[in-house]
């Protein structure tokens, strides 16, 4: 048999009692308990009697009419024999067992006691209302769009589980714990076989990386949470403001690279420049001691031309 399951309810019970021979057979079953379809369910109902009760009768009613006896339950064909009606005398309490717990078996069960010290019987029968669930999948999580978000994007994340039963809820978390189900839209629908499919749908207007991590939590008919699924939110890589700071950084190492180009390439014509200047400037001197000696000479020409005008002069005077 499957792991057993066991579901004892105190609280909400009903007591009944008769007098009967010297002692009093009172006997206490919770009013409801919840099974889990697939596994083993037990109803268990406490007796109160003398220490030294001897049991004499012990049949229990399903919800199909169907009576299961004490020492007979095999006769159960109907059922496949998943049955089994119970008396433990150490624990005084009554029980009915049933393995692979199926939807069908959800309903109104009912005990009757015989013992050598009293009964209770079908007017005063002790009723246990069975009732079934069955545990939902795993829940899937995820976003539209799932990826390449940017910030102030408008994202929708979808939470799902199925093939649960009866009808439970999905809720929605932030990273900081705050529930936020009520902004969710919930739809269920059930299955031919009577299983219950949970969608619940969460729609962020302003979605930001810095609050990217959420969470869904499914919740089942009977109240107890079945499975969390988390999500986080996946931005472009390199974030938009680090793309912003690239480009600058580029446009700066451009903008300095072509100062120092221009600067070289300056420096450059003013040393190409420069040696011409130097030869001509140099040249100069050169041309003017060219200009002297020509000066010079014309000079001495000149003192020549004077000096042989002179001569004939005198010479002339003389003959004379």
């Amino acid at each position: 048999m499957a792991v057993t399951v066991v579901l004892f309810v105190i609280a909400y019970c009903s007591t009944f009692e008769v007098a009967a021979g010297d002692g009093t057979v009172s006997v206490k079953c919770p009013r409801v308990i919840h099974g889990t379809i697939g596994e083993e369910t037990v109803i268990r109902c406490p007796v109160k009697a003398p220490s030294d009760v001897r049991l004499k009768d012990l049949n229990w009613k399903a919800p199909d009419s169907r009576v299961y006896i004490l020492g007979h339950s095999s006769v159960d064909q109907g059922k496949g024999g998943r049955f089994e009606v119970g008396w433990d005398k150490d624990k005084m309490e009554v029980w009915l067992g049933m393995s692979n717990t199926q939807m069908a078996d959800e309903g109104d069960y009912k005990c009757f006691v015989r013992t050598d010290s009293g009964y209770v019987g079908d007017d005063e029968g002790c009723g246990v209302n069975l009732k079934v669930t069955a545990r939902y999948t795993v829940p899937t999580i995820w976003s539209v769009p799932q990826k390449n978000l940017e910030e102030d994007m408008t994202v929708t994340m979808y939470c799902m589980a199925e093939k649960g039963y009866p009808r439970g809820t999905i809720h929605w978390f932030d990273q900081y714990g705050t529930n936020w189900t009520s902004s969710a839209i919930m739809t269920v629908e059930q299955t031919t076989g009577r299983w219950f499919k949970l969608m619940s749908t969460f729609t962020v207007l302003r979605a930001s990386s810095s609050s990217s991590f959420y969470r869904c939590k499914v919740i089942g008919g009977n109240g107890q949470e079945e499975g969390t699924a988390e999500l986080s939110l996946m931005f472009r890589e390199p974030a938009k403001s680090t793309q912003k700071w690239s480009n600058n950084s580029i446009a700066a190492i451009v903008v300095v690279t072509g100062s120092v180009s221009t600067g070289i390439l300056l420096l450059l014509l003013l040393k190409r420049r420069r040696p011409r200047y130097d030869e001509v400037h140099e040249a100069v001197p050169e041309h003017g001691e060219e200009n002297e000696k020509d000066d010079a000479e014309r000079e001495m020409r000149d003192e020549m031309k004077e000096n042989e005008g002179g001569t004939a002069c005198m010479e002339n005077a003389t003959g004379m």
